[in-house]
């Protein structure tokens, strides 16, 4: 998933922490895109697709109130980027909307299963509360439950990419 966030570092200027973030060369919003009924060409289809998934499930994962089609661009490659957290990081314990977690990589429920609560507290020490860090351990909890739920139902290679 860290392909499909800015490059963004902290920084101090004039005495205020702010954020620095990598300029996005995008084509369209998923607003744009819909309303130009624009689709992905058949080679780069199934990737953006993939990337459509993981996007959702980043969206719960850090439970983000405020994750809307203009918070997705989209590269003439179609590559999808996710931008503006200013609403992410919450305290609560479930998933806003567990229906959005259908599919992801092989990679991200082993590292979703990986995840640990000292990994995470070193990470974001500086950065979120403690209650978001026990808020995201069980939303993760949810989707790695979920995931795993879809996969007895409808099969590994369904569920997994």
């Amino acid at each position: 998933m860290g392909d499909m966030l800015p490059v963004t570092v902290e920084r101090t200027w004039e005495g205020a922490k702010g954020s620095l973030a990598w300029w996005i060369d995008w084509k369209w919003d998923e607003v744009m895109r819909r309303k130009e009924d624009v689709h992905a060409p058949p080679d780069r289809a199934i990737s953006y697709t993939n990337q459509l998934h993981l996007s959702r499930l980043f969206s719960q994962l850090v439970d983000d109130t405020d994750r809307n089609q203009t918070n997705t661009l989209i590269t003439a490659d179609w590559r999808l980027y996710m931008v503006d957290f200013t609403r992410a990081f919450r305290s609560a314990e479930t998933l806003q909307h567990p229906e959005a977690v259908q599919r992801c990589s092989r990679e991200t429920l082993e590292q979703l299963e990986a995840l640990t609560r000292d990994t995470l507290v070193q990470t974001l020490k500086d950065h979120v509360e403690p209650a978001a860090v026990k808020g995201l351990l069980a939303r993760r909890d949810e989707i790695v439950a979920r995931l795993r739920a879809l996969i007895a139902e409808r099969g590994e290679a369904t569920v997994l990419f």
